[in-house]
């Protein structure tokens, strides 16, 4: 049985994003990513990552793992609730990332943890899908760094489950009424 069934997507967006080394005083980088289930927000988290990364490329693959397991952990929820199984479409706007988690081996990274390289393995087998994406359009960007207004407003434009509004909006509606 699936809800809304007309409507019901055809599978769990994943955008991600990562800050390399932005925490200041241990040098880790934070990992941010929403799960999307058409126009509902399944989950959101924005966290700092535990290891080190050595380069962008790292961080934001690290980045995808973490999606990946969110997203796997939606997807099944969502088959326990006999909603019928979505795939999974990890978004993400590193085409480093991307290419390192797409080709088989471990390429410049050999010290990278084993456990880290399982998202390559689901990619194979096609249980996740990877889809490029603009920096622009990354509806996680908000969740890992400080943004502008612009920036805020745009990211969350992108996720309609999200009803934050920034200080101006709630002046101007306290305002109004």
């Amino acid at each position: 049985m699936r809800c809304c069934s007309s409507r019901w997507p055809q599978a769990l967006r994943v955008p991600v994003d990562a800050d390399w080394g932005g925490e200041i005083s241990t040098r880790k980088s934070t990992s941010g990513g929403i799960v999307l289930c058409g126009q509902a927000v399944c989950q959101s988290w924005a966290r700092i990552q535990a290891t080190i990364s050595l380069s962008s490329a790292e961080a934001e693959y690290y980045t995808m793992t973490s999606g990946t397991m969110e997203g796997r952990f939606a997807q099944s929820i969502l088959i326990e609730l006999g909603m019928g199984q979505l795939a999974v479409r990890l978004e993400t706007d590193s085409s480093s990332a991307k290419a390192f988690a797409e080709h088989p081996g471990v390429m410049r990274m050999k010290h990278m943890e084993m456990r880290k390289l399982f998202l390559k393995d689901l990619i194979r087998e096609k249980v996740i899908e990877v889809r490029k994406i603009k920096g622009l359009q990354n509806a996680s960007d908000f969740l890992r760094k400080a943004v502008d207004i612009a920036a805020f407003r745009r990211s969350r434009d992108e996720v309609p489950g999200f009803v934050t509004q920034t200080k101006e909006e709630l002046k101007l509606k306290a305002e109004s009424t």
